[in-house]
């Protein structure tokens, strides 16, 4: 994939006038944005809502944490319902419920990460809408969900929440400290006061806590901050589900393929594991990978979320599949 200026905003690379002051003057919209956000009235339902979003544009790795805290309500034994506006799919005025559809539909109808969140717990129920109020509302009264989990919700200040968790990507927490497009802020710094627990991924990929930690503490004192890596689980076989060893391609030559927020953690994940990435092709997040970078006489390696985009994979493509891990403080 050629590098866009979407990928370079992201690094942080120079952005030379007249572009750089179009963008910053551009920045109005983003604070427009948030403004009419700010306005809309609030609503509540009886339900423990727990919303799990970024303060940044791209992958923080929400999707490991959303799961996380579906499988521990489901594990209490509550009916948890996850609220998501379907990145990617077809936008309508009615509520998309996943109980309703077909689970080969899934990726189809509430897009790739609900698919993924639904594979991981299927005792789970999606509730697909651009209105999440109105989500909530049906979650709870007509399906009786007790905890719903507000996917990508930093920034859906209008429905009321009793965790606000904030994502935080180690490898790049706050960009270049400007808001989109300008740099990839979504919200300014100060709006980090609204955070009940932030959590840090990716922090074994060379990380100073302290930046990040007095970043958070500054705007927010107190606030309780955990610091996560994405772990590796297992090898899971593209077109059969059946798991492998992590060691399954330990010294062999593989081809990486994602498109997801952070490709290039993606790669660093598979060195990690001894593989040789001979090759590593990086696509716009939600974006299908074309089938023609898949086939090859070598190992495919893809994210579990790329693979619940691809139909009829070859049959070299492997998932690696990750969990959120708990460092210690």
């Amino acid at each position: 994939m050629k590098d866009t200026l979407s990928d370079r905003i992201r690094r942080g690379d120079t952005i030379d006038p007249p572009l750089s002051w179009l963008l910053s003057g551009a920045t109005i919209f983003t604070r427009a944005g948030m403004g009419i956000r700010r306005m809309r009235p609030f609503a509540a339902v009886d339900a423990d809502v727990i919303s799990i979003g970024n303060i940044t544009a791209g992958g923080t790795g929400k999707t490991p944490a959303v799961i996380r805290y579906a499988k521990r309500g489901v594990a209490a034994g509550v009916k948890v319902g996850v609220l998501t506006r379907g990145h990617g799919t077809r936008q309508s005025s009615s509520v998309v419920v996943s109980s309703d559809i077909e689970p080969e539909d899934h990726f189809r109808l509430l897009g790739d990460e609900p698919a993924l969140i639904l594979r991981k717990v299927p005792e789970a129920l999606v509730f697909k809408g651009k209105d999440r109020v109105q989500s909530a509302q049906i979650a709870v009264q007509d399906h009786g969900c007790q905890v719903l989990i507000l996917d990508d919700g930093y920034q859906y200040i209008h429905l009321g929440r009793n965790d606000d968790i904030l994502m935080i990507d180690s490898t790049n927490p706050f960009g270049n400290g400007r808001l989109l497009p300008r740099g990839f802020l979504r919200e300014p710094l100060s709006d980090i006061c609204r955070a009940t627990h932030c959590i840090v991924t990716r922090c074994d990929e060379g990380l100073d806590r302290s930046e990040i930690s007095e970043t958070v503490q500054r705007y927010n004192p107190g606030c309780a901050i955990e610091w996560t890596v994405h772990s590796p689980t297992a090898l899971i076989h593209a077109d059969t589900d059946v798991e492998q060893s992590l060691d399954l391609f330990s010294g062999k030559d593989v081809i990486a393929a994602c498109a997801i927020g952070n490709p290039e953690s993606f790669t660093k994940t598979l060195e990690s594991l001894g593989m040789n990435v001979i090759e590593s092709h990086a696509f716009a997040d939600h974006e299908r990978i074309p089938q023609n970078v898949l086939k090859s006489s070598h190992p495919a390696i893809i994210t579990e979320k790329d693979a619940v985009r691809i139909q009829s994979p070859p049959d070299n493509v492997f998932a690696v599949g990750i969990e959120l891990e708990t460092l210690p403080d």
